[in-house]
């Protein structure tokens, strides 16, 4: 069996009242010479004669930018033809245009029957508005029969037929 182990601390140095003082008076005098020496040193050469520069007026260009269609170019989308020329169109007043609407299809029993105009489905008496190209119109299925739908599209009748496919 082995004798039991003790722990023993070592014994650290100690400094006297006066060792602290004069760390701290060292310290202190270091700080001081250090602050002297960087006093000295931020100031600039003394010039016999204040000469002075000339102050000078700086005139900045300001952008400009044309945004005009046809010309130049968008940076991000380069070959993008968002920015073509112009198209000038002569506007000619007259009756407004109906949007071009499509029957793909009626199916339903003779009682309830079921158009669909542009892939929605209406039934008679149904109103909903479709999305034809950049324009939303209001379209109402007034009457479905078996070879064709009348409906009212933004109040103004219009009649549909089913086109064979070839």
């Amino acid at each position: 069996m082995q004798p039991p182990t003790t722990i023993t601390q070592e014994k650290l140095p100690t400094f006297s009242r006066r060792d602290a003082r004069n760390l701290s008076l060292l310290c202190a005098l270091s700080f001081l010479a250090g602050g002297v020496s960087w006093s000295h040193a931020a100031q600039p050469p003394a010039a016999a004669s204040p000469v002075t520069a000339p102050v000078t007026e700086h005139q900045f260009a300001k952008s400009v930018f044309v945004n005009t269609a046809g010309t130049g170019k968008d940076p991000f989308f380069p070959t993008s033809k968002r920015r073509g020329e112009v198209k000038t169109t002569a506007t000619t007043e007259g009756p407004p245009t109906v949007p071009q609407l499509t029957l793909k299809g009626i199916s339903g029993p003779k009682n309830h029957r079921l158009a669909i105009i542009n892939n929605k489905t209406f039934e008679v008496g149904e109103e909903s508005d479709l999305r034809l190209g950049s324009q939303i119109v209001r379209v109402k299925c007034v009457e479905v029969r078996d070879d064709g739908v009348t409906v009212s599209i933004n109040g103004q009748t219009q009649k549909l037929s089913l086109i064979p496919k070839l």
